[in-house]
């Protein structure tokens, strides 16, 4: 049966509902700005979840080659659109992985049926191992393992935090160490907060007494503010409808500010600031399109405002007014919905952010803008994606989150300033996201992270009821089948398994 038989209209993956028969995408409750061709793309691909759809499968499907000019060109748009309104990226998808030049594939689990008090009933569709699709050369045939029938990811809320007693000696010596030498973990303690899942955004607070964070509640979210001694929360903002963005706390730590969304278009979102212990919100600012930062002395704040393919960085007074544009980047993407933001730096006079530049070739890149006259330059690149920077105390250092392909999981990394040097700094299993904060003394960051278990079955092609689970050790990333039947697989640290179809897994050393 077809996921688009009228019997089952509704259709979900992730946080979104697809209404078949409404043609309405919503999310957290809310219907997104999603009609048309990217609709359409979105809902072939949920017809053939796991399987590749080739570009000209949805050339004849919605442009009919006697009324279709510039087919490439006008798909690529509508897949751009389909990612601005599902929050996903070429670069790091959630939803739909492009196979270039050849098509693209749902990669999400896909339930469908109708909805009981909000709770799905239908089949849930983990994206199948396609034994349809076109080998890459006559002796394999390739699959991502996120394409095999087990694969979650467990989101938290982790505090990166030196232990008490050997906090301030760690980092103190490194802070005093030549600007040349690494950072080290070998003094710090990963301390996890929470361990619900539902966690996606987080900040802490100057003195690193407490961590806020959004989390999904329902269809809905509401934001928490977490002591981290005791470990005791308040609810500080209600579950409401609205996708939110970024968490700053203001430099006393009183108040905190967040940016969400318009409850009926995703795209378009709003600056709030509510008291720390919860209270009624206030809204300062229209069109905000990233979490703020606040200047050292707490009079202004920082963010980023998309213009089509532009980003403005703006400067405001605290309380929302004065708003001005600092520098703009061109030919920048707007990859989330809602990008981590921009942090200023201790002294005052410099702005970093990342941002992904879509010229040739694709980029990221960390920028450091200058506060007094908006000069903007170049401190790093990379082709992978870089998440929020944060400044550690002494100003010639950022620690981000940068994506790694071979690893296909985000690290933390270390930039020096000015001379824009990278080295990475953790160096586990974590894949943490692009959100980060860090206490005022740099003694504590905190962050979302997630671990991703991926398992390879096997299924006879002739049922794909029944299974047997492979391997049952690190997650699997890329599999490949030979023409003898044994079977080739990455983990997430690209080392090579060998196994068959019986199991077990044995590594190639």
């Amino acid at each position: 049966m077809s996921l688009s038989d009228e019997s089952q209209p509704l259709i979900r993956f992730g946080e979104f509902q697809l209404d078949l028969e409404a043609a309405e995408l919503r999310s957290n409750g809310s219907k997104t700005s999603l009609q048309g061709q990217p609709l359409q793309i979105l809902a072939v691909l949920l017809e053939n979840p796991g399987r590749l759809v080739t570009r000209e499968e949805l050339k004849k499907k919605l442009w009919p080659s006697d009324t279709f000019v510039d087919f490439d060109q006008s798909l690529n748009r509508a897949v751009n659109r389909l990612r601005e309104a599902l929050g996903d990226s070429a670069e790091q998808p959630r939803f739909v992985e492009t196979l270039p030049r050849r098509g693209y594939r749902f990669i999400a689990p896909v339930i469908d049926g109708k909805s009981n008090g909000g709770s799905p009933t239908g089949r849930v569709h983990e994206p199948p191992v396609n034994l349809d699709e076109p080998a890459d050369s006559p002796d394999t045939t390739s699959f991502p393992a996120h394409a095999v029938l087990s694969n979650r990811k467990y989101w938290t809320a982790g505090i990166l935090a030196a232990a008490f007693a050997l906090a301030a000696a760690g980092l103190f010596l490194w802070l005093r160490s030549s600007r040349s030498r690494s950072m080290s973990l070998d003094d710090l303690e990963m301390t996890r907060l929470t361990d619900s899942g539902a966690v996606k955004n987080v900040a802490i607070s100057p003195d690193g007494r407490y961590v806020a964070y959004a989390v999904f509640a329902g269809e809905k979210q509401e934001v928490r503010l977490r002591q981290v001694t005791t470990r005791s929360d308040v609810q500080v903002l209600l579950p409401d409808l609205g996708n939110i963005v970024g968490l700053t706390f203001s430099p006393d730590g009183n108040y905190i500010y967040f940016v969400r969304s318009d409850r009926n278009d995703l795209s378009f979102r709003y600056l709030y600031v509510v008291p720390a212990l919860g209270g009624t919100p206030r809204k300062l600012i229209t069109d905000v399109d990233s979490s703020v930062a606040f200047s050292p002395d707490g009079r202004e704040i920082a963010y980023e405002h998309c213009v089509r393919n532009d980003m403005e960085l703006k400067i405001a007074h605290r309380d929302g007014t004065g708003e001005r544009v600092l520098t703009v980047v061109h030919n920048a993407n707007f990859v989330s919905p809602g990008d981590p933001g921009p942090n200023w730096s201790p002294d005052g006079r410099t702005i970093a952010f990342s941002k992904l530049l879509v010229g040739k070739p694709r980029r990221w890149v960390l920028f450091s803008v200058s506060a007094a006259d908006g000069t903007a330059k170049e401190l790093y690149s990379s082709p992978d994606a870089i998440g929020r920077p944060v400044w550690l105390p002494r100003g010639d250092t950022l620690l981000v989150p940068r994506y790694e392909t071979s690893s296909r999981r985000s690290q933390l990394w270390t930039v020096s300033f000015p001379d824009g040097v990278a080295h990475r700094f953790t160096h586990d299993v974590s894949d943490y996201s692009m959100d980060l904060d860090i206490t005022k003394d740099g003694r504590a960051a905190v962050t979302t992270a997630a671990t991703a278990e991926s398992h390879i079955w096997a299924f006879s092609s002739a049922d794909f009821s029944t299974g047997r689970q492979i391997t049952f050790g690190p997650p699997m990333f890329e599999v490949k089948e030979n023409a003898e039947g044994m079977i080739l697989s990455t983990d997430g640290e690209g080392v090579l398994w060998v196994m068959n179809q019986e199991g077990p897994a044995n590594k190639l050393r």
